[in-house]
């Protein structure tokens, strides 16, 4: 069965928020790429009736995880980061790519990284890396 759709909107810089649905790290399932996107999906749709296009994710430890539909990275102080894989987070094709490319710090960190940097990008096959803008919760 082959399934199609639009193309995803991809803005210049994706407007985020964080999603109240969380990774659970501990997942037997964890690193699995499937077509089961339903959580992501979820989530996605969740961000989208926000007026959001994207939304960062935690795992149960509240550690960065992912966006929905993508790897997140960022940037401080000159230094790439992303999390790590024990946080939930899945070994993208484009995450591969810019961690063969780049020097990238791969780590665990909370949502104050994100907020403190100079940059966040996302990264997916579906969008390439595109940059995005982490909104204060109001």
């Amino acid at each position: 069965m082959i399934q199609t759709a639009e193309f995803r909107r991809v803005p210049e810089i994706f407007r985020l928020t964080v999603s109240p649905y969380r990774i659970n790290s501990t997942s037997p399932l964890i690193g699995v790429k499937s077509c089961n996107y339903l959580e992501n999906m979820l989530a996605f749709e969740n961000a989208k009736a926000r007026n959001f296009d994207e939304a960062i994710r935690l795992n149960e430890r509240d550690e960065v995880v992912s966006a929905c539909l993508a790897n997140v990275f960022w940037k401080r102080n000159n230094v790439i980061y992303t999390p790590i894989l024990a946080t939930g987070c899945l070994e993208g094709t484009t995450r591969s790519f810019v961690l063969e490319n780049f020097a990238v710090a791969e780590r665990a960190a909370y949502l104050a990284e994100l907020y403190e940097a100079d940059e966040i990008f996302l990264t997916s096959s579906g969008i390439g890396i595109v940059g995005g803008k982490l909104e204060s919760p109001k």
